[in-house]
């Protein structure tokens, strides 16, 4: 019996890790199960206190996690774009975290916004996305993140 287990479980694995498909499953916890064709090369861990990122075909993927207080900063180089995309996603559905700032290359600040938006660059620079829980929004949070960057 275990030994059929074992194979179930190890087909189920290499289907997973085959398909090219995102599928969330929500758990009775409440946190959002998400299986995404991102491999390990194309995705970005965040590391304290700011991650400079390099964009494969205008985009990227990072992910990481945020305790309360934290506010993790995602430096990206921006040379010709018109518009910077953000999509902020937690690992569950409680997840209390928003994109609090952007830095312009000339330090202006922006801000704050939701997990998502297409914002007008004008500079050409670094643009500094700085992430941070929403204080007015609930109880301190502490979990994953996953954030998309793209530039058109």
């Amino acid at each position: 019996m275990s030994f059929s287990l074992f194979t179930y479980a190890s087909v189920l694995v290499m289907l997973l890790s085959c398909s090219g498909s995102v599928d969330t499953a929500e758990r009775k916890d409440g946190s959002v199960n998400t299986t995404a064709p991102a491999q390990p090369s194309d995705t970005t861990v965040y590391q304290s206190p700011e991650t400079q990122i390099r964009l494969t075909n205008n985009s990227a993927v990072i992910k990481g996690a945020i305790s309360p207080g934290d506010k993790p900063a995602i430096s990206v180089y921006v040379d010709s774009a018109v518009t910077l995309s953000l999509k902020l996603q937690a690992t569950d559905r409680n997840g209390n975290v928003r994109i609090n700032q952007i830095k312009m290359p000339d330090g202006k600040p922006d801000g704050p916004f939701g997990m998502s938006i297409d914002y007008p660059v004008s500079q050409k620079g670094n643009y500094t996305i700085i992430l941070g829980q929403n204080l007015m929004a609930g109880d301190p949070w502490t979990g994953n993140w996953v954030m998309t960057v793209a530039i058109k």
